[in-house]
């Protein structure tokens, strides 16, 4: 069993999810706060609550990036608690091989100290 987070900006990382399903010779799952298209190869689709709320401001606003070294891990966000928490349980019951991480450093590191091999999708450049 493969994982793959997709994230939800966009349709490439889904779309790209997809086509690797569908090469795949074993069931994949699919973490992601986007829709799971009619069509979609995947095994099996766990769908995540969004990290965002429009409340973030002040100190977890300016903190956002844990002072720089994260993308987006604002204090006192119930949907970033909650997807972090649906992860943690999927990880438990499920034990992956590997999970492929389209996009997000926060959730790559969140596997990675969870003991599952991590394969990165990232964009290049980016602020540094």
């Amino acid at each position: 069993m493969i994982g793959y987070y997709a994230h939800h900006h966009g349709v490439g990382h889904i779309t790209r999810s997809d086509a690797i399903a569908r090469s795949m010779g074993e069931p994949m799952t699919v973490l992601s706060s986007r829709a799971r298209p009619a069509a979609h190869a995947a095994t099996e689709w766990i769908s995540l609550p969004l990290d965002v709320d429009d409340s973030v401001e002040g100190d977890a606003a300016e903190d956002s990036s844990a002072g720089g070294m994260l993308h987006w891990a604002p204090h006192d966000v119930d949907g970033l608690t909650e997807r972090m928490a649906i992860i943690a349980e999927w990880v438990a019951r499920e034990r992956p091989r590997a999970v492929v991480v389209d996009v997000s450093v926060e959730v790559a590191m969140f596997l990675r100290l969870m003991g599952v091999r991590v394969i990165v999708m990232a964009i290049p450049g980016g602020a540094g």
